[in-house]
């Protein structure tokens, strides 16, 4: 479990004239408007906002965004997701592409030193850590948490995914069909190491039910679900809504790309899903789902495991996210997922699965606006 939850190199925070001076140096614009420059809220990676106009172009300026990954983001993964996003793209789905380097890769190597000054000092550490940088294209939207959910919308939500999951059936990568990553459902069991930091014995008790759960009836039957490329974190930040048309619009943040059983990207949009609606976090999802299965449908026994697979996923995000608070209590960005997750999983528990099951596959009858 320890190459799994090792903690993540972030970039240093940088200036708004290192970030000029890069996106000017290694991506072919014009101009980058200083004003414009504005960092993202992010997990472990820095992006910065910004507008620019592209040398031999008659576009205008265009918002961008300067991604710059953690350090344990290889450039191999990188290219990876860009090969995704690229595809994904070339399909009629809204969501970032990188742009081309002057250098005519999508991606730039920068060493730790560029990132605190844009003034590279003479004596540069050669084993310093080195992030990947790229410019993506910007995509327009609100966040859905900041949107009124309608079952309309939810059920749209769930068909985008779905229409997303077929794009992403067909494609494969080397980077993403081998990648290990402490997200993925399947290493959900290397949470129980931290449950004893839980200082609340309530959730200490939930999150070890969840375990023993995930462990009898989710754990054994890894091998025999389908497999393919998902997103992995279809949430409320990360798919755009356009509010004129209460419709989805895009989709952004593919880090976490990643080859895995094919029902976990259902599992992951319904555990944030019930986030959005936490009055009735059980009835109030099974528009996504409907939406999502009239596009894409799923074997039996891909149904048949999706609850045990949100349990997981939800109580990955609450542990995760309180070890996160516990490290740096600056951080509060990471408790807006505790109070509804822990009473969604509380719900989860309380109500049979096969209660569940018939609200969520049988009971459906929602239709499509």
């Amino acid at each position: 479990g320890d190459e799994i939850m090792a903690p993540v190199t972030r970039p240093p925070p940088l200036s708004v004239q290192t970030v000029v001076h890069h996106v000017i140096k290694y991506f072919p614009f014009r101009r980058v408007e200083e004003d414009s420059v504005k960092e993202l809220v992010s997990y472990d990676d820095r992006n910065y906002c910004f507008r620019g106009i592209l040398e031999g172009t008659t576009t205008g300026v265009q918002s961008f965004v300067f991604k710059v990954n953690h350090a344990e983001m290889t450039s191999d993964l990188v290219e990876g997701l860009n090969a995704i996003m690229n595809h994904v793209h070339s399909r009629g789905i809204s969501c970032p592409v990188p742009l081309c380097s002057r250098q005519g890769s999508q991606t730039v190597a920068l060493p730790h030193t560029d990132l605190l000054t844009w003034e590279t000092p003479p004596n540069v550490n050669q084993n310093e850590n080195m992030f990947c940088a790229r410019v993506l294209t910007y995509i327009n939207g609100d966040c859905a948490v900041s949107v009124r959910m309608t079952p309309n919308l939810l059920y749209d939500i769930g068909a985008f995914v779905g229409n997303l999951d077929h794009v992403l059936s067909d494609f494969n990568h080397p980077a993403t069909n081998g990648r290990v990553y402490e997200w993925d459902i399947k290493y959900f069991m290397s949470v129980r190491e931290s449950l004893a930091l839980l200082e609340d014995s309530t959730k200490r008790q939930m999150a070890e039910s969840v375990c023993a759960e995930v462990e009898h009836n989710l754990v054994p039957r890894f091998k025999s679900l389908r497999h393919s490329t998902i997103h992995g974190d279809c949430n409320e930040q990360n798919l755009l809504v356009d509010p004129n048309a209460s419709v989805v619009c895009g989709i952004v943040d593919f880090g976490d790309c990643l080859q895995t059983c094919r029902v976990f990207e259902l599992a992951i949009l319904v555990a944030y899903c019930t986030l959005l609606v936490t009055a009735d976090p059980i009835g109030m999802v099974a528009p996504v789902i409907a939406g999502y299965l009239d596009v894409f449908p799923l074997e039996q026994g891909e149904l048949d495991v999706l609850y045990y697979a949100v349990l997981a996923r939800l109580c990955k995000s609450v542990v995760t996210g309180y070890l996160t608070h516990l490290q740096d209590p600056s951080n509060s960005y990471v408790l807006t997922t505790q109070m509804a997750g822990w009473a969604t999983i509380g719900t989860l528990l309380r109500v049979p699965k096969h209660e569940v099951d018939k609200v969520w596959f049988e009971d459906v009858t929602v239709c499509a606006s």
